[in-house]
């Protein structure tokens, strides 16, 4: 991929195909968000944190939960920094395999030869109406559903939660509609560093996007 001034994010439709089932769609939306140039995904990151900052449910939020950047996810190290000098409860998600995810304060982090890094430390109760969550994702649509790195814990958590759940990616990895499952769960909305979606068409804030 190009690097320099040229340098961009991929187009959409350079990494799905028609025929891509969830497998083949993971493998080549990774691939993709694993290739785009660091200088361009240090823009991105701090444009999605910007668009982030600016919704009254993070501004409003009393804790919210964050994800440590993993296979070339956004990274959002600064949404930590802004919501801890405004006072704002900070954790992270941790989980087992095959169960829900826990949040804890995260003391320290525990890699792992696959997967991204777990956070040690103290487990607290989440899911309150004044709580928000930031969900990474290899892919979103336009309706807020997910797919993720196929271990389920979001979609296990998700429906739990009485708070307000906002999908985070590049902007190419937003597509018409994703390949479903019925455990799968939406986001009430999708940050890029394009664009506001809200994907719950009934929500009373309307939608906010860029072309």
């Amino acid at each position: 991929m190009a690097s320099g001034p040229l340098a961009r994010t991929p187009n959409r439709d350079d990494v799905t195909a028609e025929s891509d089932n969830r497998g083949a769609l993971r493998a080549r939306m990774r691939r993709a968000r694993r290739a785009v140039p660091p200088e361009v995904a240090t823009r991105v990151s701090a444009e999605v944190v910007a668009r982030l900052t600016s919704l009254p449910q993070v501004l409003d939020a009393q804790r919210v939960a964050l994800y440590r950047a993993f296979d070339g996810e956004p990274n959002i190290e600064a949404l930590d920094v802004w919501a801890r000098t405004r006072g704002k409860e900070v954790v992270y998600p941790r989980h087992t395999r095959g169960s829900a995810l826990e949040m804890v304060h995260a003391g320290t982090w525990r890699t792992q030869p696959k997967g991204p890094p777990l956070p040690e430390g103290h487990a607290v109760a989440f899911g309150d109406v004044a709580d928000v969550a930031v969900v990474p994702g290899v892919a979103f649509d336009e309706g807020g559903y997910r797919l993720g790195l196929g271990g389920g814990h979001y979609d296990r958590s998700l429906p739990s939660w009485r708070g307000f759940a906002i999908g985070v990616c590049y902007d190419f990895q937003c597509l018409e509609r994703l390949p479903r499952e019925s455990w799968d769960w939406p986001v009430s909305l999708v940050v890029t560093e394009r664009r506001i979606h809200y994907a719950n068409r009934a929500d009373a804030l309307r939608p906010r996007e860029l072309d």
